[in-house]
């Protein structure tokens, strides 16, 4: 008699129940690897790593292996975010890969590029509340950059304090009727700038805690085992009765 290769009965869909358990499973653990990530701090490497959108590292994906299911990273991106949630980063001067970038241009000082922030130094969030505005701007149209990529094109409407670096962008009327505005301040990063050193990222190590997670779930979860027992038996009962 030939031995039982149980992953080809499961292939076969000869144990439903138990492939419908480890399907479950499966998804579950995803679901939660992909909570852990999103609540990753700093945030914007779990948001990266789970876009799917231009840039982004495409998410956790599930595919068949041999003996089951495999929750992996799509790794999509020119950067490893995942890898930077899960191991960490040490210290990283982001001024040599920022004067790299194509939006990048040269002045008579050298190598420059405006970057556009949300929040200010210490954390909280550029508004008017945090911030003197320097003036309100309004799309007024588009144009390609350098690289042929559509930008839009801004125009001032309203002075206000007319100082820093800081602008008010209109969004459209709320149903109130009055405007809403998204705020930027801009900052210039040159060969002679300092201050754009990232502070070491302490690693999370999601992955062996979603792995040790599945594999207690798969020892002691009474589900799995009643599932693998209904199938056995209808099995048996089908080919040896």
């Amino acid at each position: 008699m030939q031995p039982i290769n149980l992953q080809r009965l499961l292939d076969r869909g000869e144990f439903p129940q138990t492939a419908k358990y480890l399907h479950s499973l499966t998804r579950a653990a995803k679901a939660k690897y992909e909570s852990y990530i999103r609540n990753f701090t700093p945030s914007w490497w779990g948001r990266m790593a789970l876009s799917t959108g231009p840039g982004g590292g495409g998410g956790l994906l599930i595919r068949k292996v041999p003996g089951g299911l495999e929750i992996y990273y799509a790794n999509a991106g020119k950067y490893n975010y995942l890898e930077v949630v899960e191991k960490g980063r040490g210290t990283y001067d982001m001024k040599p890969a920022l004067l790299r970038s194509p939006r990048a241009r040269t002045g008579k000082n050298g190598r420059y590029i405006i970057i556009p922030m949300t929040r200010n130094k210490d954390g909280s969030e550029v508004n008017e509340e945090n911030n003197t505005i320097h003036s309100v701007v309004r799309r007024t149209g588009h144009y390609m950059d350098r690289e042929g990529k559509k930008r839009i094109k801004y125009g001032k409407v309203e002075d206000r304090s007319g100082r820093g670096n800081v602008y008010a962008f209109e969004q459209g009327p709320v149903k109130s009727g009055e405007m809403q505005y998204s705020y930027a301040k801009f900052l210039t990063v040159s060969e002679n700038s300092s201050g754009w050193i990232q502070k070491p990222i302490q690693g999370a190590r999601i992955e062996p805690e979603i792995q040790k997670e599945v594999d207690k779930t798969v020892r002691r979860d009474p589900r799995l085992q009643e599932a693998i027992s209904r199938d056995v038996e209808k099995f048996l009962t089908r080919y040896f009765d």
